[in-house]
């Protein structure tokens, strides 16, 4: 009886143990983590950019996350350009690839409802303006992000951009292939949470092309604070876009949330 009885306290204790150990997060960030940034240029708000990771559900039987963002101008900004994206993009939990993106955009006088197919195995994908009805496919070399992905998949991953990590980057209409590299720790300045001095970061630098940065923490989190994206004009000018981290709600089992980003509440 004693032996009975000492097996099926083991029983459960494991049973216990391998609970705890399926709902814990395999990744630095969690579900419910939500980022937000304010976007400007030489000085001007132009309005604010939100993410989150919503969700875990599945999609053609891979467990993915959602990832949901909005990106909104500001009312000085609707006046010249306005700009009202909602998008929702499917990532495989396990190789945190984008499977399926999927936009509403309004962007000017452009409107559409876009979707995006993505086969990682293959790089390809197929391009579907659901507005128009028109469907286009692109075939690529390497594996396909878009900005916000590949930021997640650098804070599970960020060893493999040492040496520079090469994907195809996801255009409105087609693709694009990239490198990102990251070029050690300096020190910046983020609106509004380090206004007057400079906290350490990461940089991640885009070799060639426009040359995107972005700047994430050095803590274990590598919460992306500020993405620069120059953007050109004619004439040869151009000026930058700035989002800048202004909000910051952990996700479930991240922890303690370091000093910096406690304040930043939604």
């Amino acid at each position: 009886m004693r032996i009975r009885t000492a097996v099926l306290t083991l029983v459960c204790v494991l049973a216990a143990a391998w609970s705890s150990l399926a709902i814990e997060s395999p990744h630095v960030f969690g579900v419910g983590e939500k980022i937000g940034y304010q976007l400007h240029a030489k000085g001007l708000y132009l309005g604010d950019q939100t993410v989150e990771l919503e969700s875990i559900d599945q999609l053609d039987g891979r467990d993915v996350y959602k990832l949901r963002g909005f990106t909104m101008s500001s009312r000085f900004m609707n006046l010249f350009f306005p700009v009202d994206d909602k998008w929702l993009v499917y990532i495989d939990r396990l190789k945190l690839m984008p499977l399926k993106l999927e936009k509403d955009m309004l962007e000017g006088k452009n409107q559409a409802f876009l979707i995006y197919y993505i086969n990682q195995d293959e790089k390809r994908v197929v391009f579907e303006n659901a507005t128009t009805g028109n469907i286009e496919e692109k075939e690529g070399k390497h594996h396909v992000f878009d900005l916000f992905t590949m930021i997640y998949y650098y804070r599970q991953n960020p060893q493999a951009f040492d040496e520079g990590y090469t994907f195809e980057f996801l255009e409105e209409k087609g693709l694009l292939t990239v490198q990102f590299k990251n070029e050690g720790e300096t020190r910046i300045k983020v609106i509004p949470i380090s206004n007057r001095k400079k906290i350490p970061a990461y940089k991640l630098m885009q070799v060639g092309g426009i040359g995107i940065e972005i700047y994430v923490s050095t803590d274990e989190l590598r919460i992306p604070l500020k993405v620069v994206s120059p953007v050109r004009m004619k004439k040869e000018r151009k000026f930058n876009i700035e989002m800048n981290l202004n909000k910051y709600k952990p996700g479930e089992g991240q922890g303690d949330v370091p000093e910096i980003f406690r304040d930043l509440s939604f």
